[in-house]
């Protein structure tokens, strides 16, 4: 009766109590078979309760604290996705896989690539497509003609004097960024206006904090991953170093071989 009232919270615990509880019935069985001739079943009883009730104890503990955890995994990012558990507070220099190889010295070449990272300007949460109001519209003009007064001005660093050039202009698929997106070319008719991208779309990569309550799990895998795949595809440096170094080995490696 004791081990059978110990039993039942554990039906929504993931170890079941039966690999406890089987082995050990099985145990005192045994046992109290062997001492019935000498009258020690009583007393056994009670011994063998003694030994099995801490242990079902101890395993109750467990599995309470990991139903605590199951219901907080939210607030761990690691938890929420693979891409979210590679976060790491200190810097990687290889963030995205193009520094030199370790213990190579490598002279820098190439642009230094300067992204700007636009949000939308208002839209109404009223309609189905969620485009641009009167004060978005207003707020995208307001941004593309900053952006034409930052071509026109001459940029002054430690490097000496730069003339801002614009790439091209890249949008998810969201229908207020392309509206946003459009206002921009308007103003930059030189600038190439890129075909939508949807690995660029808002989404969730992470649980937000602080929050009330967790996200879809499934939501968050999809949205990290195609988050994460945005990332790697538009933010990155110009130049290869890896890449670069092993081509520059395979052309030594053959100017010595035509040397020998």
């Amino acid at each position: 009766a004791i081990m059978r009232s110990f039993a039942m919270p554990w039906q929504r615990c993931c170890r079941s109590p039966r690999r406890v509880i089987r082995p050990a019935m099985r145990w005192v069985s045994t046992a109290a078979r062997v001492a019935e001739p000498y009258c020690w079943r009583s007393l056994f009883g009670a011994a063998s309760a003694a030994v099995v009730v801490p242990a079902l104890l101890h395993q109750r503990v467990e599995c309470d604290q990991q139903d605590a955890a199951s219901k907080e995994w939210w607030t761990d990012p690691a938890q929420c996705s693979d891409v979210c558990g590679q976060w790491r507070r200190s810097w990687n220099p290889d963030w995205d896989g193009r520094a030199p190889p370790q213990g190579e010295k490598m002279k820098a070449v190439g642009a230094i690539r300067h992204l700007l990272f636009v949000r939308h300007g208002q839209y109404d949460l009223d309609t189905e497509e969620h485009g641009l109001t009167e004060l978005g519209r207003k707020q995208s003009e307001l941004l593309a003609q900053r952006l034409v007064l930052e071509r026109l001005t001459p940029k002054k660093d430690r490097y000496g004097e730069v003339q801002v050039q614009y790439a091209g202009i890249w949008v998810s698929n969201v229908t207020r960024a392309i509206q946003t997106a459009q206002i921009l070319a308007a103003h930059l008719p030189d600038v190439a206006l890129k075909e939508p991208d949807p690995l660029l779309a808002e989404g969730k990569p992470t649980q937000p904090h602080p929050s009330s309550s967790p996200s879809r799990l499934s939501d968050l895998w999809e949205d990290s991953a195609r988050m994460e795949a945005g990332f790697r595809k538009y933010v990155h440096r110009e130049v290869d170093y890896k890449r670069l170094a092993d081509k520059e080995k395979r052309r030594k490696k053959k100017e010595k071989e035509l040397g020998d």
